[in-house]
């Protein structure tokens, strides 16, 4: 079934509303609406040209929605929507770098907009910070965003879209790495920094580390011990003072088997905390679950992307950002005809 254009539809309207709401220009809650109608139209759309709903993918989408019940907590759609996309992506025919091309050309104009609109009327100038870093006070700006790292995090998220619809030839990697070392001169922001360096040359290169989802697993061991083990003090500078943070909050509101909505907006930058403490033991357990099904590792970029989501994880809260997750959920799957256009297996 060919579904190529509704969802190059939809990426745009990701990149649009994800941007929108990472500049405060849209409320995170009319954002997050308008994302559950955007794919609740899209579902029904699909199972209208499959002419009718699977019994078994409704199965895992029935259960994220039971959860949202239990907890009384909207804001934990969010897994039903990945289990939609799963489908979707898992059982239709799309062209993955066209639609790719349709989020980063929505939002590289929309990024570029931000940063003119930052330098020449001081969009979200308030959001600019000064912070102790290790041995040292630096300065952070917003580039017209929300807090310096969601101006970089939107960056990684088009960087891999980028690499998706497009032949990244050395020119173009390196002319992408002299852009991000510009931003990164103004905001600071090291893990997507990093990241994107990570993105871009392993894609470059064609090379990936191995076993995605046992780093995935891994990773969220260590995050756990975190909380448990005692506090490292260099490792706590490192991360400026983030272990510490996460003890404290730990400490305070306990980890709970449902959601406490007193941690929800906490700036716990730790995804796996920020979810175990927020959204309750359960939820996270579905969710880890879900993660380790959903996420095929079959194709170099797919291994490459679900790389960078696992590890943005845990310095920021990026599990349930749809930006990073859709060109994630893209390339998952190997079902779509045809090889990306710069991919191997």
């Amino acid at each position: 079934m060919e579904f190529t254009k509704p969802l190059q539809f939809a990426s745009a309207i990701v990149a649009a509303t994800t941007l929108l709401m990472y500049t405060n220009i849209l409320p995170t809650t009319a954002g997050n609406i308008l994302l559950v109608l955007l794919f609740l139209v899209l579902y029904l759309l699909f199972n209208a040209k499959r002419n009718g709903f699977s019994l078994i993918s409704l199965i895992p989408i029935t259960i994220a929605l039971g959860i949202v019940i239990i907890n009384k907590d909207p804001s934990l759609v969010s897994l039903a929507l990945i289990w939609v996309l799963y489908d979707i992506f898992n059982n239709a025919t799309y062209d993955a770098p066209n639609i790719a091309k349709s989020f980063f050309i929505t939002g590289i104009i929309g990024y570029i907009i931000i940063l003119a609109a930052y330098f020449a009327f001081g969009l979200n100038k308030h959001a600019d910070l000064e912070m102790w870093r290790i041995n040292k006070m630096i300065m952070r700006s917003s580039l017209g965003f929300q807090q310096p790292n969601t101006s970089m995090m939107y960056a990684l998220a088009l960087v891999m879209s980028m690499i998706i619809a497009y032949k990244m030839t050395w020119f173009k990697s390196i002319v992408t790495l002299l852009t991000v070392f510009g931003l990164y001169h103004f905001n600071q922001s090291r893990t997507s920094f990093i990241l994107i360096i990570l993105v871009v040359m392993m894609n470059q290169l064609r090379r990936s580390l191995p076993w995605p989802k046992v780093i995935f697993v891994i990773t969220g061991i260590t995050s756990y011990l975190l909380l448990t083990l005692p506090l490292n003090p260099q490792l706590n500078d490192l991360l400026s003072g983030r272990i510490s943070l996460y003890k404290s909050y730990t400490a305070l509101q306990g980890i709970h088997l449902l959601a406490n909505p007193l941690v929800e907006n906490t700036m716990l930058d730790n995804s796996y905390i920020q979810m175990l403490l927020s959204k309750g033991v359960l939820f996270t357990i579905v969710f880890f679950i879900s993660i380790l099904i959903i996420l095929k590792t079959k194709t170099t970029t797919s291994r490459i992307l679900v790389l960078a989501y696992i590890l943005s994880a845990f310095t920021e809260t990026t599990f349930l950002h749809f930006d990073l997750l859709f060109p994630v959920l893209l390339v998952s799957n190997t079902v779509f005809k045809g090889e990306l256009n710069n991919d191997i297996t």
